[in-house]
Formats: C-alpha cells, structure tokens, sequence
C-alpha cells in the first residue's frame, strides 16, 4: 500500500515535471548500534522543480549484515543550493523509507519484515559539466530494529532541458504513430529472501498498454517456479510510472500492485489463492519499430515470510 502511494504521487509529478536526473552512487554502510559494516548502493530518480526544490525516489540496498539483509525504497523531498556558476552544490532531503529486511530469528530461521522508517540526507556535489554531476552523500536512516549510517560516492546524469527553471513542455498523449501495446515473454531467476537465498527458474508472459504521456498498465501471468521454499504462481496487475530516453529508443519504469498467488508447497499457510503486494523495475530497448528487449525486476511482498526477487530478460512485441 505504502509503495502505490508514493507511485500515485510520481504520477502526478512525472506527468508535470521536464528535466530529470538518474543517479547511481556506492559506498560504506554502517550499522549505529553494533558498528558492523557492509557494502551498499543506491539507484536515485530526482524530479527538479526550479533551482532549489526537487523530488527524489530511491531503490537502497543497505547490504548484508549478520542478522539483517534489508533494503527499501525512499522518497524524499530536497533542498539544494549552489554557487553562481553552478558547479558546486550542497542539498538535503528528507522522508519516509519503506523497507523491506530479511531478519535473524530466536525461533525460526529468519523473519521478512517490512514497515515504513525514515531517511535523512546530505549531499555535496560537483558538476564537470551542465548534464554531468558527481556526487558524495551521506544517508541517516531510523527503521526497525537497525538504525543505519552510509557514506556513498556517485554521480548523476540529466535528461530532458538542462536548466530546471526551463519551461515544462505541454501534456499530451503519445502520438498515433506510436505503438501502445505490448506483448512480452521473460524468464530469469526467482530468488527466495531468506538467509539461504533458495533459487528457482521463473516464466512470465505480460500484456503492457500505454495509457498516458508517462503511465503504463500491465496484466501478467507469473509462475516463480518452484524449489524448497516456494511452488508459486498466479496473475499480477500493476500500475507504472514510466520515461522515455534517447529518442524513446529507452525506456524506464517503476511499478506496484497486486499479486494473486497459488503457493502449492507444502508449507505455504494459505489454501488457494491469495493477495500479495508487489513492486517493479524495468527498462527496455526499443531495437525495431514493433520488438523491444526488456529487462525487469519484481519484489513479491508476503505475509508468511516468502517474500522473493525476480529478475528477468525477455523479448516483446509491438502493436
């Protein structure tokens, strides 16, 4: 619920906004209380509004530690300020981080815990040119049961108009030459979030229609394949904020919705089928006027400790 909230409100933001920023950095988790240390990344889309405020999303991977694998998606809401020439920067940003942490137990062998903390930062940052900016930040995040530091070393790129105070082009809907569905078939690995990280080979075919200048809606049919944690499968329907690069020969998407699943393994609490949450990534290369080679990720939230990771590569077709 928590993540189709904050992509309701990219929706509304991304169908308004014209410059944005893609930005990648990677770095030192520290756990507060403990002192352990772990290697983490973080994958950032920033929203502008002018010179001073934007709006970011995040995906962060805080690493693993002993008792916690966790990781989670964070918006916030930033401040920047820089120097006339506007190759020095300094920026903050603060808000909620929904999380997701593969959790040490007394009395079973590990917990999925999910719940909603919150992630302050600050950033200082450096611009070799007007596109191109390096960046070295600083993340204070209080969620659950580890509070955690991080120092992260990257950069980002923007697309779109190169002045964040330039003039939002008009809304509109793609042109009719454009092809608005799509059918595509995938397969990846399906990974179990537990301490053994259990694998099994997953299949999913899905329908995708453009249904505005930046929002996609999919209906798929997931099988997750089966191995000693799971033997799940079942329809997902999403909602997707999606940005089209490089004369719309790249796209990228972040999605959320439900996940109606039959697990059939023998351990699996529920009798037939059952709601799940779900999150996603994607991006896709449009390599012919009717086929794209896509790439996607999927988090599957559960309520009986079976959350899992899907990645997948497929190729689907225009029309």
């Amino acid at each position: 619920m928590n993540a189709v909230l904050a992509l309701v409100v990219f929706l509304v933001v991304a169908t308004r906004a014209g410059a944005h920023d893609i930005g990648v950095a990677g770095g030192v988790v520290t756990d507060t209380h403990s002192g352990d240390r772990a290697f983490g990344y973080q994958l950032e889309y920033l929203e502008p509004f002018g010179e001073t405020f934007a709006l970011s999303l995040a995906y962060l991977n805080e690493g693993h530690f002993p008792d916690h694998h966790r990781d989670g998606v964070a918006s916030q809401l930033r401040v920047s300020r820089g120097t006339r020439d506007r190759r020095f920067g300094l920026s903050a940003g603060l808000g909620p981080y929904a999380y997701c942490d593969t959790a040490s137990d007394e009395t079973v062998p590990y917990r999925n815990v999910h719940g909603i903390g919150a992630m302050t930062s600050l950033a200082t940052t450096f611009s070799p040119g007007s596109r191109v900016r390096l960046q070295l930040r600083g993340n204070w995040i209080v969620a659950g049961e580890m509070n955690t530091a991080s120092l992260l070393l990257g950069g980002e790129y923007r697309f779109g108009p190169a002045d964040p105070a330039a003039p939002l082009p008009p809304l509109t809907v793609r042109s009719g030459a454009t092809r608005h569905n799509e059918i595509t078939v995938l397969s990846g690995v399906t990974i179990v979030n537990s301490f053994k990280s259990e694998e099994s080979t997953p299949l999913t075919v899905e329908y995708r229609r453009h249904v505005w200048r930046h929002v996609e809606w999919t209906l798929a049919g997931l099988d997750e394949g089966r191995n000693s944690k799971i033997d799940r499968s079942g329809p997902v329907s999403e909602l997707w904020v999606v940005r089209d690069l490089f004369d719309d020969r790249w796209t990228l998407g972040l999605g959320a919705g439900g996940y109606v699943a039959d697990d059939r393994h023998a351990d699996a609490p529920h009798d037939g089928y059952f709601f799940n949450g779900i999150v996603s990534a994607t991006v896709g290369f449009r390599f012919h006027p009717r086929w794209i080679a896509r790439g996607m990720f999927h988090r599957v939230l559960t309520d009986y400790d079976r959350d899992t990771d899907v990645f997948l590569l497929g190729l689907g077709h225009l029309f």
